[in-house]
């Protein structure tokens, strides 16, 4: 028998945490899957987006319930919109970032370990983030457009995610416009 046991989560309060202005619902967590897997509800809206990144032992997929993302993945040509029901894959190492195209954004990210590493985006999140007090959005949040990102970095090493410097964006993701661009603009300048 494996030493795995079975359980059902809800989405709910007690295991649900503030993350740069988005609400991380953890309903499995990579060290209830002896590190292979996680799955994590996410809430967010536009402006609290991740900067670019990859996951150096861990692929990462991205299911969206609600809204419209906008995916720039290296080793494409072009972005990727992404709606309601459908799904981007990202393999470990290839950097990736997202902008947030509606004003809510409700998705499932399911990190997926590459068999030599133990998954580790669940944790990076708990590290960054703090209990949530109410199942809503977290109004005047600090995010990372806001924030220092030194810790952010160190952290995101340490549980396998490298964020990338924007001298690095540039060179792995061409046609990304930028961390924290205007997206008015950028749509006017298309």
């Amino acid at each position: 028998m494996s030493s795995l046991s079975a359980f059902a989560r809800e989405p709910v309060l007690e295991n649900s945490r503030f993350y740069m202005g988005n609400l991380a619902t953890f309903l499995v967590r990579g060290r209830e899957t002896n590190g292979r897997y996680a799955l994590v509800k996410g809430s967010a809206k536009i402006g609290n987006e991740p900067p670019p990144h990859f996951h150096m032992g861990e692929n990462e997929t991205w299911y969206v319930l609600e809204g419209e993302l906008e995916f720039f993945i290296e080793g494409t040509e072009e972005s990727v919109k992404v709606s309601a029901g459908g799904s981007v894959f990202l393999p470990r190492g290839f950097a990736h970032s997202v902008y947030y195209r509606s004003s809510t954004i409700q998705v499932l990210l399911i990190a997926q370990a590459d068999g030599e590493h133990s998954v580790g985006l669940d944790t990076y999140f708990e590290q960054v983030s703090e209990p949530a007090t109410s199942m809503e959005l977290p109004k005047d949040a600090v995010t990372y457009v806001m924030d220092d990102p030194e810790h952010y970095i160190q952290l995101g090493i340490a549980n396998g995610t490298a964020l990338l410097s924007p001298e690095e964006a540039k060179q792995r993701l061409p046609h990304y416009p930028g961390f924290g661009a205007n997206l008015q603009q950028v749509d006017s300048q298309s």
